[in-house]
This record gives C-alpha cells, sequence and structure tokens, in this order.
C-alpha cells in the first residue's frame, strides 16, 4: 500500500465509489488509484461535499441520454434542487439552451432574478404564497 503523494497529502481529497455492494464498500479506509482522488475546493466541508460525485453522475447521466449539443434545448425540472442546480450548470457548460422550473415560496420581487439565480436562458417558477393563491409564471 502506498500513500498519497506529497503533492496531494495536505489537501483534502474525495473519492466516489460507485455501488453499494462492492467489495469494501461500507469499510472504514479504502485503497483508491491517486488518479481517481479529486482536490476538494476550498471552504466546501466533507460533510457536504460528499453528496457532489452522487448528484453530478446523475446530472450527466441525464444529460447524456438526451445527446447533448451546444445550442439544443433542455429543461431540467427542479432546478434549485441538488440534481437540478448542477444539472443547469453542465448543461450550459456544454453550450446548451437551458429551460428550468423551480418552486418559490413567498413573493418574487425581481422577475428576472430566479433566472439569474438558477443560470438559465428561461424559467418557469411555480410561486406558492400558501392557502391563498398559487401560480405558474414565466420569467
Amino acid at each position: 500500500m502506498r500513500k498519497v503523494s506529497a503533492h496531494a497529502s495536505n489537501k483534502q481529497l474525495i473519492y466516489f465509489h460507485c455501488g453499494m455492494h462492492v467489495p469494501g464498500a461500507w469499510a472504514e479506509h479504502y485503497v483508491v488509484k491517486e488518479g481517481d482522488l479529486a482536490k476538494l475546493p476550498d471552504g466546501i466541508p466533507l460533510n457536504i461535499a460528499g453528496g457532489i460525485p452522487l448528484v453530478s453522475l446523475t446530472a450527466w447521466q441525464s444529460l447524456h441520454e438526451g445527446n447533448p449539443q451546444p445550442g439544443k434545448r433542455v429543461l431540467v425540472h427542479a432546478a434549485a434542487g441538488g440534481v437540478g442546480h448542477i444539472a443547469v450548470q453542465i448543461a450550459k457548460a456544454l453550450g446548451m439552451f437551458v429551460v428550468s422550473g423551480a418552486a418559490v415560496w413567498g413573493r418574487i420581487v425581481d422577475r428576472s432574478m430566479p433566472c439569474s439565480v438558477l443560470n438559465s436562458d428561461r424559467c418557469y417558477i411555480h410561486i406558492s404564497c400558501g392557502d391563498m393563491h398559487e401560480h405558474t409564471v414565466s420569467v
């Protein structure tokens, strides 16, 4: 067994183990190839970063099934959620036209805000103001 090289030893590293039924999946320690490790970005705690690989893989696989192409349109439901917000970023990085859907509680003062926050080209926001009324708006 070899330790992580000196250039990686002083950094927080993350590894995504795919599959709970793979031998060693539930082990406290696991031997991996150094090339399979990724540096954890500064400021992201380990307990938060633990979900990033699975969420990102799910978003990538979902987009990949649709044969992503620059300029192609994609609709991302729940774009403010865990998988959705990553799917939007991947689709934008691939040059796709992103239409996102999300739900918002309360009132939107600036109607352009959801699209800029979600980094989408077009947004459909379901606004819920409690029991009084609910409606969907295009922004």
